[in-house]
């Protein structure tokens, strides 16, 4: 039986990609964004990045998230991105558990789509 995946992939700035797997038990969500995708869109550890996480058509998170190297760079309770071990694009809560506050599964029906935030007006 084959299991439907949903390729991951740039167009210029943005990326997209699925929810492949919850790091249990914390509730980070892994996705299937390789870190050398992240690179060949631009984007760098510092920059702050629109989010929104769907399933079935439908947004349940919609956010600006930045990108860390550790989730010390955030505060508590609050979204950070980051590459996990696997050199994958992650995203968490430090301190908190994403999947289950967001109520968010993993799996094809579940899609992640990341660009870079557009910068506040001065």
């Amino acid at each position: 039986m084959r299991l439907p995946v949903v390729a991951a992939t740039r167009d210029k700035g943005t990326l997209r990609g699925m929810i492949a797997m919850i790091d249990r038990p914390y509730g980070n969500l892994w996705t299937n964004i390789p870190a050398s995708l992240v690179d060949s869109a631009g984007i760098a550890v510092g920059d702050t990045l629109q989010v929104t996480i769907t399933s079935a058509g439908r947004a349940v998170f919609q956010g600006r998230v930045p990108f860390a190297t550790s989730f010390g760079f955030v505060s508590t309770g609050q979204p950070v991105l980051y590459l996990n071990s696997l050199l994958e694009l992650a995203i968490a809560l430090n301190q908190g558990n994403f999947a289950e506050h967001h109520h968010v599964q993993a799996g094809p029906a579940w899609t992640i789509r990341v660009a870079r935030a557009a910068r506040a007006a001065p």
